[in-house]
């Protein structure tokens, strides 16, 4: 079986379930690796790496990490020199340009934790707990030039309980 080539794009702890789950996929050839610039972090305001890379270095998989992936030319020769079929964005920081977008071949797909079209963008999660939602949910949408506009192709549900607050529901997210 030909494995996919697959680049997984996402910064924070959050995301590493998934991660996990992509890596040790047999159908998938995890290629790469973006996430943004190692941040200061904590009270002693030491530099860190996102939760992601961390996960590169350890598994030792090739990464990236850039302000802005668009603009990565590290990001883009390596794409011209792998015939890259999918790629993974899940709490990522940049909004993929067209060339991006239109680059692997199967496509570019979205892990977003909100039942879409609620809550598009950033901190769906927070805002589902400010609005008493009593449920949200993870969709995987193939991305398009808009901002989660694009085709759904499956979503799951998640019950919010009322004592439910972001780590609890966080927790519950990494679970599926």
């Amino acid at each position: 079986m030909k494995q996919i080539n697959t680049i997984f794009m996402g910064n924070p702890e959050f995301c590493l379930p998934a991660l996990e789950e992509i890596k040790k996929s047999e159908s998938i050839n995890l290629v790469l690796i973006c996430a943004g610039p190692d941040r200061k972090a904590g009270r002693g305001q030491k530099t860190k790496s996102p939760a992601t890379i961390q996960f590169a270095k350890k598994n030792n998989t090739k990464f990236v990490q850039s302000e802005n992936i668009n603009k990565s030319e590290e990001f883009i020769q390596f794409c011209d020199n792998t015939k890259i079929d999918l790629i993974i964005v899940f709490a990522f920081s940049n909004f993929l340009g067209s060339r991006i977008l239109n680059l692997p071949r199967i496509g570019c797909f979205n892990i977003h934790t909100s039942l879409l079209p609620k809550y598009r963008g950033s901190s769906p999660i927070h805002f589902s707990l400010l609005n008493d939602d009593k449920e949200t949910g993870v969709c995987i949408q193939k991305m398009v030039k808009n901002m989660d506009a694009g085709d759904i192709l499956l979503s799951e549900k998640l019950r919010i309980d009322k004592n439910d607050n972001y780590q609890i529901l966080s927790e519950k997210f990494k679970k599926i």
